[in-house]
């Protein structure tokens, strides 16, 4: 009983662990994340795709921000 419950422990550890990498690699590249997973080509190109459009809406936001504080000034 205590073996089977090490053994899904570490089997739970392992599937956390494989997902923690797979969330570590999205942020660096999801084509990577294909070549290490199971994902398809579009399901990576669209992740990349995400991460640009995250990337652009974030300095749209700064810019339309700076924009409003320089028209206060």
């Amino acid at each position: 009983m205590i073996h089977d419950k090490i053994s899904h422990l570490h089997i739970q550890n392992s599937k956390e662990l494989q997902d923690a990498t797979v969330q570590n690699l999205m942020h660096k590249d999801p084509l990577q994340v294909f070549a290490k997973t199971s994902w398809t080509r579009r399901e990576a190109r669209d992740a990349k795709l995400m991460q640009a459009t995250h990337f652009q809406n974030f300095f749209l936001h700064l810019f339309s921000f700076l924009s409003l504080v320089f028209k206060g000034l």
